[in-house]
């Protein structure tokens, strides 16, 4: 993770620090078919659902 996020957050800005990687990663593994919804929810309303679920 932490090689990613030195890879991403230069051209991509904090949303993607170890921290945010590492919440895209709980909530893929809780919602693996999250594609499914991606029309119905915003990126706030992922990041709701994991808080709650996590």
């Amino acid at each position: 993770m932490k090689s990613l996020s030195a890879e991403l957050q230069p051209e991509f800005g904090n949303g993607f620090s170890i921290r945010h990687l590492e919440r895209y990663r709980q909530f893929y593994r809780m919602f693996p078919i999250a594609s499914a919804v991606r029309t119905q929810f915003s990126w706030t309303h992922y990041r709701t659902l994991s808080s709650i679920v996590g």
